[in-house]
């Protein structure tokens, strides 16, 4: 939670700057839109993966309320382990993708580009312990 935060306030920062560089000193930093970009990135994925963790997720429960009390527990595993596969994929091409690019450069930042692309990886990887942890987590909550 307070990485998100930071994330927010770094990316809000950026994105001042660039307005008060580009409008008020006629000078536009080269870095700023990158920068806030890559860091939206990031924001979004950790983000995701707390909503998983909260079980946040409004289309979940929009499914739930169309199916019986009894059924919903059945369909809660299969949406989740569905979840996790789609998941799996995105860390498996997530780190293809990252090998490929490795060797890129953001022309603004002159970072490698595998350092914004990891978020995709890193996020499914977060988002996929949090569905394993889940019965364990949410066990001990309800004080089983």
């Amino acid at each position: 939670m307070t990485l998100g935060v930071v994330l927010t306030i770094v990316m809000v920062a950026a994105v001042f700057l660039q307005v008060i560089f580009r409008y008020v000193v006629n000078n536009p930093l080269n870095w700023s839109e990158e920068l806030s970009r890559y860091v939206f990135i990031w924001a979004c994925m950790l983000g995701a993966s707390i909503g998983i963790r909260r079980k946040a997720h409004y289309g979940l429960d929009a499914i739930f309320k169309l199916i019986p009390v009894r059924k919903q527990k059945l369909v809660e595993v299969f949406l989740y382990a569905l979840i996790g596969v789609f998941l799996l994929v995105l860390i498996y091409f997530g780190i293809k993708l990252n090998q490929e690019i490795y060797l890129q450069t953001a022309p603004g930042l002159e970072i490698s580009m595998s350092l914004p692309y990891s978020a995709i990886p890193a996020g499914a990887l977060l988002m996929l312990l949090h569905i394993l942890l889940m019965p364990f987590v949410h066990s001990k909550e309800r004080g089983n």
